[in-house]
């Protein structure tokens, strides 16, 4: 296997490995964080902000 077919491989992997992970998070967002609606604190929307912030730094990263 040539070089560029070592890292087309790794490459895949890596991406089907991100769908995994957004496919996951995307089940925590529909559970509310495993956090019930009316237990909802200002920590935890400090905590919905971190991974907005984060996310909006990867789509930036994405340019999209």
């Amino acid at each position: 296997m040539s070089n560029q077919e070592q890292a087309l491989a790794d490459f895949m992997n890596k991406i089907q490995e991100s769908r995994e992970l957004l496919r996951k998070i995307g089940e925590r967002f529909d559970d509310h964080l495993g956090v019930a609606p009316e237990e909802i604190t200002w920590a935890n929307a400090g905590d919905a902000g971190r991974i907005l912030a984060d996310l909006r730094d990867i789509a930036a990263y994405l340019e999209v």
